[in-house]
């Protein structure tokens, strides 16, 4: 059978054109990526203001900065079958560095301190996760990402590792849900896809297949 079996079109992109999508689109948008309440967020652009106006007010005073790197991919088959969270059938896993700052204590009363004692957790995210169709119009389709499981290392208090995980898991599926690959990045220019099959995660690339019109 040829590569485009039953169809008129076969589009993919590999792990490396992947890795290089996510690191433009969260090099020009770096906030994506940071958040922080506003002892961290003082400019916007880098770091995502976390409101904490209705926590309740013995929380005054703590703060946090949560960053994450900028993430890299791995499409089933897995690389290694020792990583964190390997790829199953359909799926990818994507992985990036966590720091999280948090800032303990009473805030200062000097002009843009923070106050309070700040510690640093420093860890691992590894993310399972899915392609999905946002959009399957001809000419404007587009893919994005489906979050199946988080799982994070680094840290020995497995209750302590859930918290982070089901909180990092929100996060992390926000800003991936802001990362959505359009159809032509699939095709030569020009081409306007017809979704017919697909996303499939698999042989080291996203696969769509479908028709020209």
């Amino acid at each position: 059978m040829s590569l485009t079996g039953t169809h008129h079109i076969f589009g993919g992109i590999s792990e490396t054109g992947i890795d290089h999508f996510l690191d433009v689109f969260f090099t020009a948008r770096p906030h994506l990526l940071a958040y922080g309440t506003s002892a961290f967020a003082t400019n916007q652009n880098l770091v995502t203001l976390i409101d904490t106006s209705s926590l309740p007010g013995f929380l005054v005073g703590l703060g946090v900065l949560i960053r994450f790197s900028i993430p890299t991919v791995d499409i089933t088959p897995a690389d290694s079958p020792t990583e964190l969270l390997p790829p199953g059938v359909d799926q990818f896993t994507v992985t990036t560095d966590v720091a999280i700052d948090f800032l303990c204590g009473p805030p200062t009363d000097k002009p843009g301190g923070r106050g309070g004692h700040q510690i640093l957790l420093k860890l691992k995210l590894a993310a399972l996760c899915a392609p999905v169709v946002i959009n399957s119009a001809p000419g404007i389709g587009s893919i994005g990402i489906s979050l199946v499981q988080v799982k994070i290392s680094g840290i020995q208090d497995r209750s302590f590792e859930q918290i982070l995980e089901c909180i990092l898991a929100r996060i992390l599926q926000w800003a991936l849900g802001q990362a959505i690959i359009p159809f032509n990045v699939f095709t030569l220019d020009g081409i306007s896809l017809t979704l017919e099959q697909g996303p499939v995660a698999q042989d080291d690339q996203i696969e769509v297949f479908g028709d020209i019109s």
